[in-house]
């Protein structure tokens, strides 16, 4: 086997068309096995039905057309084919890292393949690539450069169906392309999953111009790989595999669901057992919980499951949503299938004399520019222990713990919290919430608006002094400081901005006490003489909030730097 490598007409493909997809192909879908333990069927990968036909076969260039089927992914996508040169299909399938072929962006789902013209076959692969980086799988075809045409003819992957009697399977499969020379033989593989096709242990299942074949010695609950192959002139070659298992209920396992399910407030314990498995292997057992009867199926996806101990027993617990009847039953999975027992129920007695009371303090202890500090008190836990408590604020009514909220340690009695991060002028809604075993529950809600009049800076006599050598010095005069501390304070100023910010040039004055400061900007560094500036004072609080002037009759002033005299 080897790999193939760009000559130059890729190279030079590459230069016409200036697409590149940068994506690629992966392995086919892994069979499902029944037997997981009754974990659930895996996700499976992303799929899509792209056909590919070679419309057109030169010494060095194999061109190709996509035609996209129904199944295809609802994300937006690409298209592109992806390809390796003597390389047999049935061991492996182009993907990612593989060569790949180029879009001719004048002829909608086009791609040119660029070969060398030495090979002996190419495989071809059509993917779609969404933009959330999941790749789909289409068609694949093998192209012979020797042979008239360049396709080669191949056998379909099987299809299967089971007589009425439980055991004689009749396999079905078609040849599609051009067959090279003299069909040889075709037919069916029969082997080990995991295995290739045609190795030792395999059946071989040979077949005449239809193709089909019937056979009924197959063992119940066994898993077989299936391939379809057929010979010509050039070799054998193989389809892809099928994975199928002739359903064996007489192998199933024997499970009971036990009675007396324990109820504990929300909490209910079920419990079953294993009995006869038939020599299967148990690969999980669990409860599966519903709310009417009618309501069971046979899938057990989504459930969990449990190792039995060494006699057969297990019991799951399980947290319900709501008080009233539930019914369960148990179930088990060997590597012949899954098997229930009896359904049976079990009344939850309503809970909500077990929850916790709360309650909500109407004004908040205290609050500053971004933060506010909350009260409340857990008046009762409902005779459970309270797991969490604490307060829950969101922009909108109703708030709760899925919203923003903080923890205070303890159980019943008094609790305060300080929530951070408020924006002034903004109506917060918040409300006190403790937690025990029986549920989550809220004290009345109430609202908080910190208004930004009590913590703004007052600026007064703004100035800005412009000096003969083109020098400016601005100082300002804080009025009222409204008791907050600062960490940083100066001015800010622009050519383009009449409300200057932090965020265009700013200057700190090097000094956070006295009333009145000033700076001096230079007109070799700071300021560009002929142009006219505004300006601003500001102030940093120790929360982070800055202030501008709030003098909103003279909010900024202005002063222009006179261009120097020659």
């Amino acid at each position: 086997m080897k790999y193939h490598r760009l000559g130059i007409a890729r190279w030079r493909a590459l230069f016409l068309f200036f697409v590149v997809f940068l994506v690629g192909c992966e392995e086919d879908d892994a069979f499902w096995d029944v037997g997981t333990g009754g974990a659930g069927r895996p996700e499976k990968p992303l799929t899509a039905d792209i056909r590919v036909v070679v419309t057109r076969k030169e010494k060095k260039e194999i061109e190709v057309l996509l035609i996209p089927g129904r199944t295809m992914p609802t994300e937006e996508y690409w298209l592109g084919v992806c390809y390796l040169c003597d390389v047999d299909p049935s061991e492996r399938l182009p993907k990612y890292g593989d060569e790949r072929g180029w879009g001719d962006p004048r002829q909608e789902n086009r791609y040119g393949v660029f070969c060398s013209g030495e090979e002996k076959q190419v495989v071809i692969r059509a993917f779609a690539r969404t933009k959330t980086g999941k790749t789909a799988y289409g068609g694949y075809v093998r192209v012979f450069p020797g042979v008239e045409g360049g396709t080669w003819a191949m056998a379909e992957k099987p299809r299967w169906t089971l007589a009425e009697d439980g055991r004689t399977v009749e396999f079905l499969s078609s040849v599609t392309g051009k067959v090279a020379g003299r069909l040889k033989r075709q037919g069916f593989c029969l082997a080990k999953p995991g295995t290739k096709p045609g190795e030792e242990g395999g059946a071989w299942l040979p077949v005449g111009e239809e193709f089909r074949a019937r056979v009924d010695t197959l063992r119940r609950g066994i898993q077989y790989a299936v391939w379809a192959y057929l010979e010509d002139d050039l070799e054998l070659r193989y389809s892809d595999s099928l994975h199928m298992r002739i359903p064996a209920p007489e192998l199933l396992p024997e499970v009971e669901t036990e009675e007396g399910a324990t109820v504990w407030i929300r909490q209910v314990t079920a419990g079953g057992r294993v009995g006869e498995t038939h020599g299967g292997k148990v690969l999980g057992a669990g409860i599966e919980w519903r709310g009417a009867e009618e309501d069971f199926k046979n899938d057990v996806t989504g459930w969990k499951t449990v190792e039995p101990g060494a006699d057969g027993r297990f019991s799951v617990v399980r947290t319900v949503d709501r008080p009233g009847r539930w019914y369960y039953r148990a179930f088990v999975t060997t590597e012949y299938g899954t098997a229930y027992g009896a359904v049976r129920s079990v009344e939850v007695a309503p809970y909500a004399q077990y929850l916790p009371t709360v309650r909500t303090d109407m004004r908040p202890v205290s609050y500053t520019a971004t933060a506010a500090v909350l009260a409340g008190k857990v008046l009762s836990d409902g005779g459970l222990e309270i797991t969490e408590r604490g307060f829950c604020y969101n922009l909108f009514p109703n708030p709760t713990i899925e919203d923003a909220s903080v923890q205070v340690s303890g159980t019943t009695g008094p609790m305060t919290a300080r929530i951070e991060g408020l924006s002034m002028d903004r109506l917060y809604h918040y409300r006190a919430y403790a937690r025990n075993a029986a549920g989550t529950v809220y004290g009345d809600e109430w609202s908080i608006r910190i208004p930004s009049n009590e913590f703004r800076v007052e600026f007064r006599d703004l100035k800005a002094r412009v000096a003969s050598d083109g020098s400016v010095t601005l100082e300002v005069r804080i009025a009222d400081d409204r008791k907050q501390k600062f960490r940083e304070r100066g001015f800010c100023w622009d050519a383009y901005n009449s409300t200057p910010t932090v965020a265009n040039h700013k200057r700190a004055y090097w000094s956070l006490y006295g009333s009145s400061y000033e700076v001096r900007l230079s007109s070799t560094y700071d300021v560009r003489r002929g142009t006219k500036y505004w300006v601003r004072a500001y102030v940093v609080t120790e929360e982070g909030v800055t202030w501008y002037s709030s003098d909103r009759a003279n909010e900024a002033v202005s002063f222009t730097v006179p261009e120097k005299e020659d």
